[in-house]
């Protein structure tokens, strides 16, 4: 009879720890190459696209009008809004009318995050507008319902974790406007991460790739709010946000106008929106309906074309906000 060779000691245990090996082993790699996405993300955010880039320099622009203003004595006049501003705002027709209308010395700058509202403008203004200089005039471009108080997008959670508030705002922001889970978990990683918050953003970039992309996904928006337009919004409108963002701007010393812009198609408009603007101390200018503008003067449903109905809008838009700009000449 042949005696079993003796099993090696140890065999048992290292045949335990082996799965557990592996799995650190995993989880390492998994580290390793999220650490690098990250790292890669925030080193190519700035350039992942126009607006983005656009939200980095948002301090520099406000720190150059402010230096502006310092330097030369003017007035210093800052267009807030989104891509409405960014299409639809000629700043040298705009002044060169203001001008004829006997306004002169004023400093312009424009600042316009894309698919932005009243929930963004109310915490970008606040982090990083009043930190850089405040400047003399805020005129808030805004159309469809972007004074409206309404439940936080997602978009919307990952730029306000990612660019438009600090750490300190987190706290309110979870009290008064981002109230689910959900949202919430958006903006602490949002903050957290880069690759995190602009996910989205590289996914569409990839896909752009793809013949008329482009193309659809415009097509896709339109039918959207259009959709949105004949649904129309059923109940009371809120607008407490827009009280917030009012008193925001008035207590760090500028005057606000809010100006509501045209779109290819007149929205539905609150009338309560004045009374709320001027009763908590703004001032208020309808510019939907601007003369001889065509819809062929769009780019889109709610786009100016920059080459023709951007500039008949700011001529328009320059001779109603005269009176307003030009009161402490």
């Amino acid at each position: 009879m042949v005696a079993a060779a003796p099993r090696p000691a140890g065999t048992a245990a290292e045949a335990q720890s082996r799965p557990l090996a592996v799995a650190l082993r995993t989880w390492l790699v998994v580290l390793v190459a999220l650490v690098v996405v990250e790292m890669g993300v925030r080193a190519i955010e700035g350039r992942l696209s126009i607006d983005l880039q656009h939200i980095g320099q948002i301090t520099r622009i406000t720190r150059d009008l402010t230096n502006a203003g310092e330097t030369t004595g003017d007035r210093t006049v800052m267009f807030l809004g989104n891509s409405l501003t960014r299409r639809g705002l000629d700043l040298d027709v705009l002044g060169t009318q203001l001008a004829q209308d006997g306004v002169e010395d004023l400093a312009f700058v424009t600042v316009y995050p894309d698919d932005t509202s009243v929930l963004d403008w109310l915490y970008l203004y606040e982090s990083k507008i009043v930190p850089a200089g405040v400047p003399d005039y805020v005129v808030i471009g805004f159309g469809i319902w972007h004074l409206e108080d309404r439940p936080a997008s997602r978009a919307q959670t990952y730029r306000l974790g990612r660019h438009f508030t600090s750490w300190a705002q987190v706290p309110r922001l979870f009290r008064d406007d981002v109230t689910s889970l959900a949202d919430r978990a958006n903006v602490l990683l949002s903050k957290a991460s880069a690759a995190f918050a602009n996910r989205e953003r590289i996914a569409r970039r990839v896909l752009s790739f793809l013949p008329h992309y482009q193309e659809s996904a415009r097509m896709i928006n339109d039918l959207q709010l259009a959709s949105l337009a004949e649904a129309g919004e059923p109940g009371p409108r809120s607008y407490e946000r827009l009280v917030r963002l009012i008193r925001t701007v008035e207590d760090s010393g500028a005057e606000l106008v809010l100006v509501a812009m045209p779109v290819i198609e007149d929205f539905e408009f609150d009338p309560h929106i004045q009374d709320v603007a001027l009763a908590a101390g703004a001032d208020f200018v309808d510019a939907r309906d601007v003369p001889g503008l065509k819809p062929e003067y769009f780019e889109d449903m709610i786009h100016l074309d920059p080459a023709t109905g951007a500039p008949l809008y700011s001529e328009y838009v320059a001779d109603q906000l005269a009176p307003l700009l030009g009161e402490n000449d």
